[in-house]
């Protein structure tokens, strides 16, 4: 029995898809692992996510969260997956007006780890996602601009900080960046329905290799 806990952004959460977004998906197709062999080891995802937040919120918030969510009979084998860096690279009020730098998105990154591991539990970071840069500059919601070479650049940053610390993290941007993904964002930066599925295709298999070690 292992327990999953996601924390991320607005499409953590799974904002505008019908079916909850990649880690409700998640938390679906382990459920029915677990109703097609009874006899299996049962796995729960809490998503805990939340619309808006930037690293420094998860870094803010994630040791209460996890504190008040740890049982007695809680493993090692727990996973925390980190899902968050994209509004950090978001710009607010004015194409310039960055909500963080890099160095401050890798010292949250440091800052989760290390309480992730305070706690003795496996992490796994996902990767950021790409956006439609003609409908994020400014997004139809409000004065926030989103740029995908900025975005490529909070990856890398993501991405370096897993190799120095031999963390495991699945890349989405890529893919993102694909025709399949950016037809399916509903205003440019949240994937719809078939967007979340995309996601959640590439996800599943990480987090199920993952669980199996």
């Amino acid at each position: 029995m292992a327990d999953i806990y996601v924390f991320g952004d607005s499409i953590g959460y799974g904002a505008v898809d019908v079916k909850g977004g990649w880690a409700d998906r998640l938390k679906q197709y382990l459920h029915k692992q677990k109703t097609d062999n009874p006899e299996g080891p049962f796995t729960e995802v809490y998503n805990l996510s939340v619309d808006g937040d930037t690293s420094s919120d998860v870094a803010r918030r994630i040791k209460n969260e996890l504190a008040v969510r740890r049982k007695p009979w809680s493993t090692p084998e727990d996973l925390v997956v980190i899902a968050i860096g994209d509004n950090d690279a978001c710009a607010e009020g004015s194409p310039d007006g960055y909500k963080a730098s890099t160095e401050e998105y890798q010292n949250n990154l440091n800052i989760i780890y290390e309480v992730v591991k305070s706690f003795d539990l496996e992490i796994a970071f996902v990767g950021l996602v790409a956006v439609d840069e003609t409908k994020a500059n400014p997004c139809v919601w409000g004065e926030y601009y989103i740029k995908n070479d900025r975005v490529e650049l909070f990856d890398k940053v993501q991405l370096d900080f897993c190799k120095d610390n031999h963390a495991s993290r699945i890349e989405l941007f890529p893919i993102t960046l694909l025709s399949e993904y950016q037809k399916n964002l509903f205003d440019g930066v949240h994937p719809n329905s078939n967007g979340h599925k995309i996601l959640f295709e590439q996800i599943q298999p990480f987090i199920t290799q993952l669980l199996q070690k």
